[in-house]
């Protein structure tokens, strides 16, 4: 499941794909509790800064 991780993160190229790598990966069971919860925390930052780069421009 972490190898999935770097793997989703070492190929998206906008904060979107990101975003929905990610997510796709919570949505395959098992998970880990601590992957979910670094993964969700992970998510949130990144929709955050998405947010920030929409309103700079």
């Amino acid at each position: 499941m972490y190898a999935d991780v770097m793997k989703v993160m070492d190929g998206a190229r906008t904060i979107q794909e990101h975003i929905t790598n990610l997510q796709a990966i919570l949505d395959l069971p098992p998970v880990d509790p601590n992957l979910e919860a670094g993964l969700r925390a992970v998510i949130s930052s990144l929709m955050q800064e998405q947010s920030t780069a929409i309103q700079r421009w």
